[in-house]
């Protein structure tokens, strides 16, 4: 009786040990995208707004849910990326500054401000600076050779989801900007996003 009242006792541990572990399993990450995917369907499916002109390329490692549109000039990106589960107490001004820290401390900040304000705020950012870009990693598939410091237009938008940050940004070189700026338009309106029209930047 002690040795079938172990294996019972055995049993009922193991079953709890794979309930438990089994619900483990089963518990969304809270900082994947792919858990808020009905979320961010408007992003992740084809839009077929942009051109055969760009091509699409998925990120790989810890962002692997991002992807980017490579313009076959190789002078214009499109990226799109998703932060979830986290900086939701940010203020959007200061989440959008993040996103011109690789133009080092003086870039020109031509325009910024809220596009939309209520639950999916949109905050719109144009800079103009010398972009750092991490060609190695990001662009060694691509066949196109950027320039390590090479002088960019940043145009992003930043959209607050219930559960997420979406980064829609459009890095040109300065000469290249105005040609591609109206796919971008397009391709902001196929994802929901308020594109803003501005002056046309001075060139230089």
């Amino acid at each position: 009786m002690k040795l079938r009242r172990a294996n019972h006792t055995t049993i009922c541990l193991l079953a709890g040990a794979m309930v438990f572990f089994s619900s483990c399993a089963l518990t969304p990450d809270p900082w994947s995208p792919r858990t808020y995917r009905l979320e961010l369907n408007r992003y992740t499916r084809d839009t077929g707004a942009l051109s055969k002109s760009w091509k699409k390329y998925r990120v790989e490692g810890l962002e692997r849910d991002s992807f980017f549109f490579a313009h076959e000039s190789g002078r214009a990106v499109i990226t799109t990326a998703f932060t979830c589960g986290k900086y939701r107490d940010i203020p959007m001004p200061a989440l959008a500054e993040h996103l011109i820290i690789p133009m080092g401390r003086k870039p020109e900040v031509i325009h910024e401000g809220f596009v939309r304000r209520g639950p999916r705020e949109v905050y719109h950012l144009l800079a103009r600076g010398f972009y750092l870009y991490q060609k190695e990693e990001t662009y060694k598939d691509i066949g196109h050779v950027f320039n390590e410091r090479a002088e960019m237009m940043v145009d992003a938008y930043l959209i607050r989801e219930p559960h997420c940050l979406v980064d829609l940004t459009l890095a040109s070189d300065p000469g290249y900007y105005n040609q591609v700026l109206p796919e971008f338009h397009s391709y902001l309106d196929s994802v929901g996003a308020p594109a803003e029209v501005l002056p046309a930047p001075e060139a230089r």
